[in-house]
């Protein structure tokens, strides 16, 4: 046989087995996303309904193939089982398709995989946890991390070092190189290590991720922090343990706007009434007051120097002519996503990656503002824009380098 057939073959079948393998991975996937940010446990107890809690049983988990034999409704209830669950399946054994594809058609080395097939799975569950939740589980990043920096020790041509080295030369890691260069004369012996070096990589580059997105999530805190309008004439508001909602201007849950300790809605208040309930009362108390300010943080809300703790609290209703409300810039589970991408991927990636997910989420922001401005409040999850310039990095990476590189040098 042609050996052009035999590396055909072999690709196609590889190419399968993978993806059998992702679908898998997709299915497991599923249940991570369902149950991580409501903080259930992974294995107790077995796959179920969550409508009529029947448990699912293995002929009807079989991925992509149960969905489509249930025509998408389970079993006993027959309620619509969401066409996600085999969408994260499909999606996730593409992606270790062309993470296959990609390292055999560049011939990079084999070492990449276990890393790169560990983030791509990664960042489907948390692509599909920040949409929904707009919450990253430490538990992926966390995780993530620790396998990066294990990958980096045990094979080290994970981050082109090693046996990389001689066919994709020095210059794919521009940043560590040159930290390697300017500390090496202290200690040359340290650096001769391919470990070390893919060890070193995955360190800076997880330190970069979190510390670039760090700088700019609290220089935007800072300038972009804070939210709110003034009003010539009173304005009614409603607050309670739910909410706040002022007037057609301002509606909002307490979950989307106070984040922090020491975050806080602020009025300057015309009129107010109060109305709480003391422990072990049989019927609420009220107070009304005027011109006052009114703080409403994570414990209590404070009125005129009455502090009603949250559950004491009934109801504030009255009029304002001027409030303030926290705005969060970036979420920390964003932080430590990059950082963990750095971790697998370098921190030449992290630059790379952060500049393409910024231009996609300032595109597709301004689009949803154009068509849906009564939404110019709601937070965008970011996560999505870091998976796709990490995927797009995985996928391109090598080119970019090269390409920069050029660059670079004919400046």
């Amino acid at each position: 046989m042609d050996p052009r057939e035999v590396l055909t073959h072999m690709l196609i079948l590889i190419s399968a087995g993978l993806f059998a393998a992702g679908i898998c991975v997709g299915s497991f996937l599923n249940v991570c996303i369902w149950r991580l940010p409501r903080g259930e446990s992974l294995l107790r107890p077995k796959s179920h309904c969550p409508k009529c809690n029947h448990f699912i049983h293995w002929r009807e988990n079989i991925p992509l193939l149960s969905w489509a034999l249930l025509r998408g409704r389970c079993s006993v209830c027959r309620e619509p089982i969401s066409i996600r669950y085999p969408a994260v399946e499909f999606v996730t054994g593409l992606a270790f398709v062309l993470v296959w594809i990609r390292v055999w058609s560049e011939f990079l080395p084999f070492g990449v995989i276990p890393g790169y097939l560990t983030l791509s799975a990664i960042l489907i569950a948390a692509v599909m946890t920040d949409i929904d939740h707009l919450l990253i589980p430490n538990a992926l990043t966390y995780t993530g991390m620790i396998v990066a920096l294990l990958a980096a020790i045990i094979l080290p041509e994970s981050h082109y070092f090693g046996a990389a080295v001689p066919v994709l030369g020095s210059g794919t890691h521009l940043l560590v190189d040159g930290v390697v260069q300017s500390i090496g004369g202290w200690a040359p012996g340290l650096f001769g290590s391919p470990s070390i070096l893919a060890l070193l990589d995955s360190l800076f580059g997880l330190a970069v991720g979190f510390g670039v997105l760090w700088v700019i999530a609290e220089a935007g805190r800072r300038i972009w922090g804070q939210r709110g309008a003034r009003s010539a004439e009173p304005v009614s508001f409603v607050l309670d343990p739910a909410g706040i909602e002022v007037g057609s201007q301002f509606q909002e849950e307490w979950g989307e706007i106070l984040f922090r300790a020491g975050d806080a809605f602020n009025a300057r208040v015309v009129t107010a009434k109060v109305v709480w309930r003391e422990p072990g009362a049989e019927s609420p108390s009220s107070q009304e007051v005027g011109n006052v300010t009114l703080r409403a943080g994570l414990a209590a809300v404070e009125v005129a120097g009455r502090r009603v703790p949250w559950d004491q609290l009934e109801q504030v209703t009255g009029t304002l002519t001027e409030w303030s409300a926290p705005r969060e810039v970036m979420g920390y589970g964003d932080l430590k996503l990059l950082g963990m991408i750095g971790a697998f991927l370098g921190a030449d990636a992290c630059l790379f990656i952060l500049m393409i997910s910024a231009v996609a989420g300032t595109c597709v922001g301004l689009l949803a503002f154009a068509l849906m401005p009564e939404r110019r409040h709601r937070p965008v999850p970011f996560g999505p824009f870091l998976a796709l310039g990490s995927f797009f990095w995985i996928l391109a990476g090598t080119e970019f380098v090269s390409w920069y590189g050029r660059l670079v040098t004919a400046g």
